[in-house]
């Protein structure tokens, strides 16, 4: 969440810079970016680009709005302020741009105008306030890792403000950030730039370009090399292995499926100024206002990301038990792909396959999460396929399959059952996966889970997006390479040529996704590469079928 949340952050704060240069900034450019920023985060009631409609108000935790530590103004008062402030976001020369700048931010948190995100966004408009006035040319000037830094005298400031006037000890906390953050922000840069110019001494080609991007995005992965070089696993891999001899790159301690590399001469440079710039952030009274902190671990809100995390629980609880289970379906596809917020659909229960031989040690596993067994399910299916209930779902009313029906009396919890084949899983075509469970640490390999997908004989709207959602992030491993996160085509044809009811419903269903690839609102590069890895995986099938 805490990652989804910044990316939101870094997504806003370039479309904000791109609206600059066709409007002045605004209440309406406001509105504009507290949607994008907000976009598709939990919690209903956060409106996102819309300002608040009810009384809010900050404090502690169980806070009311008599004992809050600030209460904004209500509705009506609000609207006017709002006024008012855009009325001196618009003034020019009347004060120095990084005092009204700092001005205009507090008074953008006095007013708090949204339900949710009014800090994040408060922080955002310093940034492009400056870039409007033509302080900055680009987003370099960035001042949250210094407030969060200095989290306590940064409330305190604001909240002296607002009870007694404090006008200037705010703004020379306000400037001090300014100059601390762009002395910080130039050794970083002056930093990256020796980074630069040594790779360019001891890197040519692919090597030299990768290295290049990893001035981007810090950490590494074959897949992702593949994608940035546009070239096969094994010049990706060569291209690693080059970056890695000259300690460019380094192999993550986690072990972690694909392998994960880290730049870690580009991450010392970009976080050890920002931890030296945080105080402990720990050391807040009792009744200090509660704020997220930087690199806190916090539980998953998304309803998608807090499934996942107790699926990867599960697995891992039968791991250390020495059981073999992975993910399918859906939520073996969002394993494998990286734009979460395209996988952002609803799943209502856990998917897995497992080993028969290992059934006993599995029901041990899951009885001890508080799960039960629906042992009906194992009698039908001659134990290949086993169905274990939530004992929340019990209480609850759920209905098991082949038990007497009921009424169900609770809403449905974050999942209820658990769904798991045996050795092959059994579907429109049964595909044995007994020997290719070690390929992923939590999910079925990313060709087996896109067969799974289309093998169906009729497909579904949420299979299409699942699909389309693979073949958009995954890259293909066609010659048979060893490339274990990429979606190896050649076992994909070869399973579909020894199964020709599968193989025709496959290839009927390519047909079906490339045809509604283009209703997904994707860029046209991404509909492009899904369809062109469609034409490989449908093309390579055709051969193998007539060999």
């Amino acid at each position: 969440d805490y990652l989804r949340e910044v990316r939101r952050c870094v997504s806003t704060l370039r479309y904000g810079v791109q609206r600059l240069e066709e409007v002045p900034l605004s209440l309406d450019l406001v509105r504009e970016l507290h949607e994008s920023l907000l976009r598709g985060e939990v919690g209903g009631a956060r409106t996102p680009g819309e300002f608040r409609t009810t009384q809010n108000w900050i404090g502690p935790p169980g806070a009311t709005q008599a004992t809050a530590t600030y209460v904004p103004p209500p509705v009506d008062e609000m609207l006017e302020a709002l006024d008012a402030w855009e009325v001196f976001v618009r003034q020019r020369d009347a004060l120095p741009d990084l005092v009204q700048c700092a001005m205009l931010h507090e008074q953008f948190q006095a007013i708090h105008p949204f339900v949710g995100g009014n800090g994040r966004l408060g922080r955002l408009l310093i940034t492009l306030f400056l870039i409007e006035r033509g302080r900055l040319t680009r987003p370099l000037l960035y001042l949250s890792a210094y407030l969060e830094g200095h989290r306590d005298e940064y409330y305190t400031r604001l909240q002296r403000v607002r009870t007694h006037a404090e006008w200037v000890p705010w703004l020379l906390f306000f400037l001090e950030g300014v100059r601390e953050t762009a002395v910080r922000g130039t050794h970083q840069a002056r930093a990256l730039a020796r980074y630069h110019a040594e790779c360019r001494t001891h890197l040519k080609g692919r090597a030299l370009a990768l290295a290049d991007e990893l001035v981007r995005t810090p950490c590494m992965t074959v897949p992702e090399a593949r994608r940035v070089l546009d070239a096969s696993g094994t010049t990706a891999r060569g291209a690693i292995e080059e970056l890695q001899s000259w300690s460019l790159l380094e192999e993550w301690a986690e072990p972690r499926r694909p392998r994960v590399y880290l730049a870690r001469p580009i991450l010392d440079t970009i976080l050890h100024p920002l931890e030296e710039l945080r105080s402990d952030v720990d050391t807040r009274g009792a009744g200090a206002i509660v704020k997220s902190a930087a690199g806190r671990r916090e539980a998953p809100t998304r309803r998608a990301d807090r499934l996942m995390a107790e699926a990867m629980a599960l697995i891992d609880a039968a791991r250390e038990r020495g059981v073999q289970v992975r993910l399918i379906g859906g939520l073996a596809i969002r394993r494998h792909c990286a734009d979460l917020d395209f996988m952002d659909r609803e799943y209502s229960d856990i998917d897995l396959v497992g080993l028969m031989p290992q059934a006993d040690a599995l029901d041990e596993v899951l009885t001890a999460r508080g799960l039960v067994q629906n042992s009906y399910v194992a009698r039908a299916t001659e134990h290949r396929q086993l169905q274990y209930v939530t004992e929340e779902a019990l209480r609850g009313g759920m209905t098991m399959v082949g038990a007497a029906e009921g009424e169900p009396t609770h809403d449905a919890p974050l999942f209820d059952h658990v769904d798991i084949f045996l050795d092959v899983m059994m579907m429109d075509h049964d595909l044995d996966v007994r020997e290719r469970l070690d390929i992923d640490d939590y999910a079925i390999s990313p060709a087996d889970a896109l067969i799974a997908k289309l093998q169906i004989g009729k497909i579904n709207q949420k299979d299409v997006h699942d699909a389309i959602a693979l073949l958009k992030d995954v890259p293909l491993a066609e010659e048979e390479e060893d490339d274990e996160a990429a979606i190896d085509v050649v076992y994909v044809a070869d399973v579909c040529a020894r199964d020709w009811g599968l193989h025709r419903d496959f290839t009927a269903n390519l047909r079906v996704v490339a045809a509604r690839v283009g209703d997904y609102g994707l860029p046209a590069e991404e509909v492009e590469r899904v369809r062109a890895r469609l034409a490989v995986l449908e093309g390579t099938i055709r051969r193998e079928a007539k060999s």
